[in-house]
């Protein structure tokens, strides 16, 4: 989900251009000043924020010793929270830029679990992708189950197809340093009929690479 798409770079920078985001730096100030002066480089958004979140979580976790203004906005201040969790939102903000960030992810996914619908007897039962805590927080928010804080470390993502009585539903959980929650989509129970899944990720999914980069304009087309 890192390979360079040029339609996604325009409309992601269109958003963090957008004037709803400069609100929002312009409501973050006061932190973006503090955290500029405690550290000596020059915070302008929430990128820069959770690069400093980040720093600090790492040395917390790590044992070692924080300096003092730390604490005034680690772990638990409020604005630093609602930054560094617009962050994370922020690449997969809307269904145009999920569609182009995590929409061949979820094509395969979709694809694998048509295929043992379909008993076509080719697909793996153990599908893993491994990823960052912002691939797992692209995901979530694409789910529109994002819950506003940073995956930890070890989480994931499961989710797994079931069959009752010659029906089919997806079950989809997320593993964190806390437990281990059940995810609901919009439209679904728990026990997601296959059907309600599949329609749930329709406008996401991408079918293959090929129609990816046409979408993305990063190649000709003639």
């Amino acid at each position: 989900m890192k390979k360079f798409c040029k339609k996604y770079q325009q409309l992601f920078d269109d958003l963090l251009n957008s004037d709803h985001v400069k609100e929002i730096n312009e409501m973050n100030k006061e932190l973006y000043d503090f955290l500029s002066e405690k550290t000596g480089e020059n915070i302008t958004d929430v990128y820069d924020v959770e690069a400093i979140y980040n720093t600090l979580n790492t040395h917390y976790l790590a044992n070692r010793t924080l300096p003092q203004w730390a604490w005034e906005v680690y772990p638990d201040n409020l604005m630093m929270k609602v930054a560094v969790s617009l962050r994370f939102k922020l690449p997969c903000y809307n269904r145009e830029l999920a569609h182009l960030k995590t929409g061949l992810l979820f094509g395969e996914i979709v694809k694998l679990f048509q295929d043992f619908v379909d008993e076509l007897g080719k697909s793996p039962k153990l599908l893993l992708f491994s990823g960052h805590d912002s691939t797992l927080a692209d995901v979530l928010t694409t789910m529109g189950t994002f819950n506003d804080e940073v995956p930890s470390y070890s989480s994931a993502i499961l989710q797994e197809l079931y069959q009752n009585d010659g029906d089919h539903y997806v079950n989809i959980l997320f593993k964190n340093s806390t437990g281990v929650y059940n995810l609901t989509l919009e439209g679904c129970d728990f026990n997601c009929d296959f059907a309600n899944f599949t329609r749930f990720f329709e406008p996401i999914v991408q079918p293959n690479q090929t129609q990816w980069e046409k979408e993305c304009e990063n190649v000709s087309f003639i």
